[in-house]
């Protein structure tokens, strides 16, 4: 089986934790990788309002987010392709941004009501997030079409995962989504897995969200919500969802710089390997 792992997003963490995501996802699998990531330039936080640089700062520490990739990301994971980019921050410059401002009633960034400041950061994070997915995907998509095959099972996650122990697919993924359930109506996106087809399909949430977050939007479903508008997308493509609970921390007690503890792997975690599919 051919066997392919996708990383996207911002560079978070350090090298224990991608040693272990490495030793844990990519070696059991012996998987192809592709990563799509952001860099941030010198300037980047001179050029923001005094807001949105106190926010940004804020944020970055808290997710242990890199300006620029170490090569140490590199040495671990021997991507056979991989693009770094310059974050854009423009995402909110549209008539959409300005309806879906409109119905957010959430701060994602301060505390009390939201300002427009705080609204429009966490609107360019959360589309350059859901931009870097896509990315990523086509990248693998390319590769196949380049080197005529398909990858029988992909798994897209992150570079900030907290995994307790190896796991291993052991049979080819049918045209189904798994990933871990979070609620009735939505799966955590931290690790998900599929067919190489249906994840082709999953690429197009991108330019799909806008529409997603105009119609429903709600106060406990803000466009922040990530994993509820992921699953409002993998339903309306009529794609089945089956619950898998991965060894790994999803607290909230966990977020943040504490997700990069070197102490979180116990002994006996790393011991055996998990059958996942």
């Amino acid at each position: 089986m051919k066997t392919a792992v996708l990383f996207f997003g911002e560079i978070r963490g350090g090298d224990k934790i991608w040693q272990n995501i490495y030793d844990s996802i990519v070696k059991p699998n012996n998987a192809d990788v592709f990563m799509h990531h952001y860099y941030y330039s010198n300037e980047f936080l001179e050029k923001l309002s005094p807001i949105l640089n106190e926010s940004y700062t804020k944020y970055h520490k808290k997710k242990a987010v890199h300006f620029t990739p170490p090569s140490k990301l590199f040495q671990i994971f021997k991507p056979k392709k991989c693009l770094i980019e310059e974050n854009r921050n423009d995402y909110h410059d549209n008539n959409e941004f300005a309806e879906i401002s409109k119905k957010t009633t959430h701060d994602f960034f301060g505390e009390g009501n939201p300002i427009k400041e705080h609204i429009m950061m966490a609107y360019n994070t959360i589309r350059s997030q859901s931009f870097s997915r896509k990315q990523v995907i086509e990248m693998k998509k390319k590769f196949e079409e380049e080197n005529g095959f398909k990858y029988d099972n992909v798994i897209i996650t992150r570079l900030d995962i907290n995994i307790f122990k190896p796991m291993s697919i052991v049979q080819k993924i049918p045209d189904i989504i798994i990933a871990r359930e979070m609620s009735f109506e939505s799966i955590y996106e931290q690790i998900i897995m599929t067919s190489s087809s249906v994840m082709d399909i999953f690429a197009k949430f991108h330019d799909e969200a806008v529409e997603l977050y105009k119609k429903h939007i709600k106060p406990n479903h803000p466009f922040m919500q990530n994993e509820y508008f992921m699953t409002l997308f993998i339903k309306k493509h009529g794609i089945e969802i089956s619950h898998c609970d991965f060894p790994m921390d999803y607290s909230q007690s966990r977020n943040g710089l504490s997700r990069f503890n070197v102490d979180y792997v116990t002994p006996e975690s790393t011991t055996d390997v998990n059958q996942i599919y």
